[in-house]
């Protein structure tokens, strides 16, 4: 995943500035699907105290990624909340956990920084490193297209991301642009 000092943000994810309305005072507020609003895996009206939504940017396999605002130390981080509404599925949450322990291992300036992981209403979430400057695959798809220099240049700091996250026993499954 890289990292705010080159022109793409995470792999996986896309910007969307939508407003999402939080559930709360300092709460975000998440539903089953993913969105936010009343009722979730948690839950009916399951929060994460301390964060405000501000837009979704992206949806994966196992979450939906938010961009949030963390109250506690005014700071914009993407919020990783489960997809599943179930999340009582052990192996499931279990993936989940996994997941964070394994990024927040790894201190490489191409990978993304874990700011805390934890449970709300029964919903797991995970709070990283907000990239600001939008998703690979736009960056691909802009006019004009990047020169074969920048991509070129992105391409090895990807490597270098993922070599710094397979040096520490990581093996990135799930690395796409969009």
């Amino acid at each position: 995943m890289p990292t705010p000092d080159h022109p793409p943000g995470a792999p996986g994810a896309t910007v969307s500035d939508t407003p999402v309305p939080a559930g709360g005072a300092g709460a975000v507020t998440i539903t089953s699907a993913g969105a936010a609003g009343g009722g979730g895996p948690g839950g009916p009206g399951a929060e994460i105290p301390g964060y405000d939504l501000l837009g979704e940017l992206g949806r994966g396999g196992m979450g939906v990624v938010y961009k949030a605002r963390q109250r506690t130390l005014n700071r914009v981080v993407a919020l990783k909340t489960l997809l599943r509404a179930d999340t009582s599925d052990r192996v499931f949450a279990a993936r989940f956990l996994a997941e964070a322990e394994a990024v927040a291992a790894v201190r490489h300036r191409h990978v993304v920084q874990v700011y805390e992981f934890g449970h709300a209403g029964g919903l797991p979430f995970l709070a990283m490193e907000y990239l600001p400057n939008g998703s690979l695959a736009g960056w691909l798809g802009s006019a004009p297209r990047p020169s074969p220099a920048a991509a070129a240049a992105l391409v090895g700091k990807l490597a270098r991301g993922v070599a710094a996250a397979h040096d520490q026993g990581i093996v990135h499954r799930d690395l796409k642009p969009g």
